[in-house]
């Protein structure tokens, strides 16, 4: 499993748009395919650690999505239960080539459904859900089915008292800012992709995760490289 360390440093938090251009600079060196392989992998290294039964992943039509279902296809790997939700069907072509791996690899312990109502196993403290439905490029309310999925995680971690742990930027929380909007996942953890959000600052149990991004994209943004996944507040 992976260790987890305390970053002593203080880190630099960066805007949406100056994170947007950290990744287009970095996806120029490194495949986006890679960094998203990269991204996956950290976060199912991270869930482990928690020991999850089962996880349900509601993933998203954007690449913020095909991270997490990679971290579906390494859980799998783990011998972990996972099921996934989808916010929609229209999704990019990144989520559909991580959708293929997943069914090609034709695992007796990926369940695929449409919402949780569909959840036949009884749910409990030690499963987990994986919130990655939207990332830093988040603007206003969740809406549809977005919305829809958040308010029902929420009520299923009142009732079953299990973690939420959010990829990059918890849905419905503002990138920038900080603020709650209506609806907002209720996360307990947040795993941070290749550099800390404006938005993530003060908030408890936030974990950065290096994903890949080559040395001179920190070197040119004057922060220190996180190595391995550290916790920043």
């Amino acid at each position: 499993m992976e260790e987890i360390i305390k970053m002593k440093p203080k880190i630099k938090h960066f805007s949406s748009d100056e994170v947007e251009k950290i990744d287009k600079g970095a996806i120029r060196e490194v495949p986006e395919k890679t960094l998203m392989e990269n991204a996956g992998k950290k976060l199912a290294n991270f869930v482990e650690k928690f020991n999850p039964k089962k996880v349900i992943v509601i993933y998203g039509k954007g690449n913020n999505g095909g991270d997490g279902l990679v971290a579906a296809k390494y859980l799998i790997k783990k011998n972990i239960n996972v099921i996934i939700i989808p916010a929609s069907e229209n999704v990019n072509e990144n989520v559909k080539f991580q959708l293929n791996k997943l069914e090609q690899a034709n695992s007796e312990k990926l369940i695929k459904i449409g919402n949780f109502n569909e959840i036949k196993e009884k749910l409990n403290r030690q499963d987990i859900i994986i919130d990655s439905l939207l990332g830093y490029n988040q603007n206003g309310n969740p809406r549809g089915r977005y919305a829809k999925l958040i308010k029902k995680a929420n009520k299923i971690k009142e009732k079953c008292n299990l973690k939420i742990i959010s990829l990059d930027v918890p849905t419905g929380l503002d990138p920038d800012s900080g603020a709650k909007k209506e609806p907002c996942i209720n996360f307990d953890y947040v795993l941070t992709l290749g550099v800390a959000k404006k938005g993530l600052r003060n908030m408890k149990n936030i974990y950065l995760a290096d994903i890949g991004f080559l040395n001179e994209v920190y070197e040119n943004n004057r922060i220190n490289k996180p190595y391995g996944i550290v916790k920043i507040s």
